[in-house]
């Protein structure tokens, strides 16, 4: 009975770690996501910055409704 437990904490261990790649990877995106909406203002590209705004923040609300 031990070992096959052992092997459940293994697992769930790599898909804790799995989810906090994932996490790191979706906020990183989101940055950089942020990071190019405001280059797009700064060069007076606004309507595509907008755009890219709002998808964004409804990725951004999306993620936290599964949280």
């Amino acid at each position: 009975m031990g070992s096959g437990n052992n092997t459940r904490n293994d697992r769930l261990l790599e898909l804790d770690d799995e989810i906090e790649r994932y996490r790191e990877a979706t906020a990183s995106a989101l940055g950089q996501l942020e990071w190019v909406v405001g280059y797009l203002h700064k060069i007076r590209k606004s309507q595509i910055a907008k755009a890219l705004d709002r998808n964004r923040k409804q990725i951004t609300e999306e993620i936290r409704d599964l949280g």
